[in-house]
Order: structure tokens, then C-alpha cells, then sequence
């Protein structure tokens, strides 16, 4: 009799910390927590955690695996197909507007790039909001509400921008 493939004497797989979202069984490695719009949240090996594979191929590979996935298990919710909506917007704007200066949070300009870039490398957004809130506390203008800085992470603008040391993928 022929053994059906399954996770549970899986030999390789980390058995501390979730699977990857889109390596499942041949996830190696620690996984990071990834947070995407719209309350989405999915665990990601170090490979698929990257804003390169994010990217890649106008993010069509991220967000095809995904969806799959998701319909497979049938957990494809409402909120995670925006999710997915969202990334397909940011990213298909990656190039566009670079020479425009992006409008909004004029008083932070430094602040905002500080969260974005914590954002994306996938730190915690609460977290990040309550750090930087707490350092700038004492500062001679009023810091951003919760809610701006919120707003910040929901428009994924580090998606659309090549992060520092990404190579863009016509170079």
C-alpha cells in the first residue's frame, strides 16, 4: 500500500515556527511574518519574504500562488482577496510618478520613510507605529495620529518604489 503524502512525519520541516504560505511542505528555514493590507497576515520563508519575489513579474507570482492556494483550502476571503488587489495595484505602479514627489505628510517626510522601510522589511505595523510615536513624543510638532501612520502602511507605497540595494528588473 502506497503512503499519501502529508506533514505529519514530514522530515526537514521546521517544527517551532509555521510553514511558509506559498512553500508549504518544502518550506527550509525560519519563516517572518508578512503583513499585507487589509488585515492580512501570512507567514513567509526568507525567499518569498523578500519585496524581490513580492515584485516579481509585476507581482503576478506572488499573488497567482496565493490566490491558488487560498481557493484550494477555500479560505479565499473577502479581505484577502483585497489584500491581493491592493499588492496588484502598488505594484503595477512600480516606475510610475518616481520623479513626482509623492503629496501627503509633509511634516514627516523623514518619519514616513522610516516607517515605510520598516514596513517593508514585514516588522510588525503596531509595533513600528508605537516605536516611532514614543521617539518623536517630545518633538517640537505634533507626531502623526495612529491612524495616519496606519494609512501609511495600508498604501504599500514601499511596493511601488525599488527598495535600497533592489536591482529593478530592466537593469
Amino acid at each position: 500500500m502506497n503512503r499519501l503524502l502529508s506533514l505529519y512525519k514530514a522530515r526537514g520541516i521546521p517544527v517551532k515556527s509555521p510553514l511558509c504560505a506559498i512553500c508549504i511542505d518544502r518550506t527550509r528555514g525560519r519563516t517572518l511574518q508578512r503583513h499585507l493590507t487589509h488585515g492580512v497576515a501570512i507567514w513567509l520563508c526568507e525567499a518569498h519574504h523578500s519585496t524581490a519575489f513580492m515584485r516579481a513579474n509585476g507581482g503576478r507570482d506572488f499573488i497567482v500562488t496565493l490566490d491558488r492556494i487560498w481557493r484550494s483550502q477555500g479560505c479565499l476571503t473577502r479581505s484577502r482577496s483585497r489584500a491581493l488587489d491592493a499588492h496588484h495595484v502598488a505594484v503595477r505602479s512600480l516606475g510610475r510618478g518616481l520623479s513626482r514627489r509623492q503629496v501627503g505628510s509633509y511634516a514627516w517626510p523623514r518619519l514616513r520613510a522610516e516607517a515605510e522601510e520598516a514596513f517593508a522589511r514585514g516588522e510588525r505595523v503596531l509595533a513600528v507605529i508605537a516605536r516611532l510615536r514614543e521617539r518623536h513624543a517630545l518633538d517640537h510638532a505634533t507626531v502623526p495620529s495612529i491612524r495616519t501612520m496606519r494609512r501609511w502602511f495600508a498604501q504599500g507605497r514601499w511596493m511601488r518604489f525599488p527598495a535600497p540595494g533592489d536591482v529593478p528588473s530592466g537593469a
